[in-house]
C-alpha cells in the first residue's frame, strides 16, 4: 500500500470483522488501543498494510483515530470509534506529489462500542494517553467465546488521537459520518 487514500480496504475490513476495541496499559509505557477482529489473520493483514505505509511509528500521522463519546438516537449508550486516513495528511501527500483536487474520496470505518456503564477501560486509556501523549495502535483477534489475543508484533506508535463529544461535531466534520446510518441522530 503506497497511497494513503487506499488506507481502508473495505473488502479486507469486512473479511476481518471488526467487532471491538480493547484498551490496555503496561506500567511505564504508553497505553494500547487494539482493534479486535473476529478474523484475526485478516486483522493482522490490515495492520501489515498500515505498517507498510507508516512504519513502526506513524510520524506523518497518516492514520486518524477518533473516539467520539455521547449518546446517539437509536443506539445504546456508549462511544464510537472512527478510523481512517488523516485528510490533512492526504492533502499534504497529494501536494508533494504535484496533485491537487477540490474533491477527496476515501473510506473510513466506524464502530459503536457499548461497554457496561461501570467499565473503567476507556477512562483508563484516556488518562494514560494524557500522561504520555501517545499510544500504540494494534490489532487483536477475537474468538467466538470472547477471548482476545492482542498482536504485539505489529504495533504502530501514534500521537494523533481525536477525542470529542458527538455534540461537538459540526457541519462538514469528517466525524459526522457517525450519524450517517439510518436512524442515527443527534440527541442534542
Amino acid at each position: 500500500m503506497s497511497d494513503i487514500s487506499q488506507l481502508i480496504d473495505i473488502g479486507l475490513w469486512k473479511r476481518a470483522g471488526w467487532k471491538g476495541t480493547v484498551f490496555g496499559a503496561r506500567q511505564g509505557e504508553p497505553p494500547i488501543m487494539a482493534l479486535a477482529f473476529t478474523n484475526g489473520a485478516a486483522g493482522k493483514e490490515i495492520f501489515k498494510g498500515f505498517r507498510s505505509l507508516t512504519g513502526r511509528v506513524d510520524q506523518q500521522e497518516l492514520i486518524r483515530v477518533a473516539i467520539i463519546e455521547g449518546d446517539l438516537h437509536g443506539e445504546n449508550a456508549g462511544y464510537t470509534i472512527h478510523v481512517g486516513p488523516n485528510i490533512d495528511a492526504m492533502v499534504t501527500a497529494a501536494k508533494s506529489n504535484g496533485k491537487q483536487s477540490d474533491v477527496i474520496l476515501t473510506a473510513t470505518r466506524i464502530l459503536r462500542m457499548n461497554p457496561s456503564p461501570d467499565s473503567p477501560y476507556l477512562s483508563m486509556f484516556k488518562r494514560e494517553f494524557e500522561k504520555y501523549l501517545r499510544y500504540s495502535l494494534m490489532s487483536a483477534g477475537l474468538s467466538k467465546s470472547g477471548d482476545v489475543s492482542i498482536d504485539f508484533d505489529q504495533p504502530i506508535g501514534k500521537k494523533l488521537l481525536v477525542l470529542k463529544h458527538e455534540s461537538d461535531i459540526g457541519a462538514n466534520d469528517i466525524d459526522g459520518a457517525i450519524f450517517a446510518r439510518e436512524g442515527r441522530q443527534r440527541l442534542h
